[in-house]
């Protein structure tokens, strides 16, 4: 998180929450990548969850724990997520591989459409 940011986190913890869902957000788009478009043209603003009412995606699992420190011990809330390299298509109904993550489209699908998102609302 941007230290600009922290402080407005640690005000109100309960807004630590965002974090989850952001990251659970931003894996969906890397595994959905093809209904981004789909996403944009509907316009599905006030939903929670990305890609909740759209049956063709694909499933992935996640774990994902919150740190609220650094190794510094400052206030630095972040998530660390374990993602399976498995992901199921819920319109093929079968298992398929996921292999990389592209950390530059990570980042940036992260900064720019999730938190932004949620802290503008």
């Amino acid at each position: 998180i941007p230290e600009e940011l922290r402080n407005w986190f640690r005000q109100d913890r309960t807004r630590l929450n965002l974090l989850f869902v952001a990251a659970r957000n931003t894996i969906c788009i890397l595994v959905n990548r093809s209904l981004l478009k789909k996403l944009k043209m509907k316009q599905l603003k006030n939903t929670h969850y990305i890609f909740k009412d759209i049956p063709v995606r694909n499933e992935f699992g996640m774990i994902a724990t919150l740190h609220n420190f650094g190794r510094d011990l400052k206030w630095n809330p972040h998530i660390h997520c374990l993602v399976p390299k498995l992901v199921y298509s819920l319109k093929t109904n079968k298992l398929k591989m996921f292999h990389h993550f592209n950390f530059s489209r990570l980042r940036k699908t992260f900064d720019e459409f999730d938190l932004s998102r949620k802290l503008a609302d």
